[in-house]
């Protein structure tokens, strides 16, 4: 199949080749074929402990698609399915799991990597992304146990970091109420502002109070993404994307990692969020009058004040989010960390409250704004794409 030679060996035909996949087959079977092909020789091992993105930014594609026409979503897709086929190859290709997939076993996994903040989270991200992907592959056997034998290797690859869970776990062993309340805006926004203020042993305790409360998840997601807002906005340039990793954690821990079972994730969570250094701002940006506009123009001229401003002019941030996705197709991902569409797809993944939406808009605007890139691959993949394309057969 042209398709997987291409994914093999990708050289100056291979959005050619995707171009005729897309048309023959569909996009969900360019990315199956990705992910089983790809996956076992990817050097995982060579990358610790970090980690390439472009199998992370595949499905981060997938949950932006349907924000996106036809075709930006093919655009983008093609650029993370080049991503993925560039990254480093490991001498040997990996075996896939001899276990077939099933949703028990990730879920297994997943609760393994909740304690283990190595490389800020990565592991339980990697879980949750793995579990995700089978799941819009159709649950397919081969893409399954390729997904299976990569997050198992994730999960239990060295290091491991389990500093900032133990001391929490501490704090709770007298126990938490079995009931839980909605305690609102100005609770989320006070736990919001405290966070910033305290060290990391100081936290820890405020966390453990505040859990003691019994504050509904909406309220705790609520309050973290508040502070990983204000983290965000006091980022310097060079840090924007690692400080964005916050919004991807914290999309996990929302709707994947079992937060009720190990609620010493959200201490994790809360350091991950205070781990990132920020400017101090003279004045407070979220009460100043927004305005409409071009967002996507402010955005792509690299304007990151008018692009915050113009994303807290929406009065619905879903309308913002738009934009947004449509912002990360236009250009090539830096380094293959893909964290524009990681960040923009843990927003659409994961609701927040009015207050809390609003905010991260227009966090991520900014972010994006101070972000951009080259679109080489971008327009190979345009020049590729010429004449129809069907979505799907």
């Amino acid at each position: 199949m042209p398709w997987v030679e291409a994914l093999k060996n990708p050289d100056g035909d291979f959005f050619a080749a995707y171009s005729a996949a897309l048309k023959a087959h569909g996009p969900m079977a360019c990315v199956e074929a990705a992910v089983i092909h790809l996956t076992p020789r990817v050097d995982w091992a060579g990358y610790l402990p970090g980690m390439p993105h472009g199998l992370l930014g595949l499905d981060a594609a997938l949950e932006l698609r349907p924000l996106l026409s036809e075709r930006r979503f093919h655009r983008l897709l093609g650029l993370q399915l080049h991503a993925f086929a560039m990254e480093g190859r490991a001498k040997r290709r990996a075996k896939p799991s001899s276990e077939a997939a099933t949703e028990a076993a990730f879920q297994e996994l997943l609760a393994q990597a909740a304690p283990d903040m190595a490389n800020i989270g990565h592991k339980a991200v990697a879980a949750a992304t793995a579990s995700r992907l089978w799941q819009r592959l159709g649950q397919g056997e081969d893409a399954g146990r390729a997904l299976l034998a990569w997050a198992r290797f994730v999960v239990m690859a060295e290091p491991v970091d389990r500093f900032w869970n133990v001391r929490m776990a501490r704090r709770l062993e007298s126990g938490l109420p079995s009931q839980t309340r909605v305690l609102g805006e100005a609770w989320q926004q006070a736990f919001a502002e405290s966070m910033d203020e305290l060290g990391l042993v100081a936290l820890l305790d405020q966390v453990a109070e505040r859990l003691r409360e019994g504050p509904s998840t909406e309220d705790l997601l609520a309050a973290l993404s508040l502070a990983a807002c204000d983290k965000q906005l006091a980022a310097t340039r060079d840090l924007e994307g690692k400080t964005a990793w916050n919004f991807v954690y914290l999309a996990a821990l929302a709707c994947e990692l079992p937060a009720r079972e190990q609620p010493e994730v959200w201490g994790q969570a809360a350091a991950l969020v205070n781990f990132f250094p920020a400017e101090a701002w003279l004045n407070d940006p979220w009460s100043e009058i927004s305005t409409t506009g071009d967002l996507l123009e402010a955005i792509l001229d690299g304007e990151p004040d008018r692009a915050l401003e113009r994303a807290l002019g929406y009065e619905d941030p879903a309308e913002a989010l738009k934009i947004l996705a449509e912002a990360t197709c236009l250009n090539d991902p830096g380094f293959n960390h893909a964290m524009q569409i990681l960040a923009v797809a843990s927003a659409v993944r994961c609701p927040l409250p009015p207050q809390a939406a609003r905010r991260r808009v227009g966090a991520l605007a900014k972010f994006l704004a101070n972000t951009q890139g080259q679109d080489y691959f971008g327009r190979q993949v345009e020049r590729a794409l010429e004449g129809e394309v069907p979505s799907e057969l």
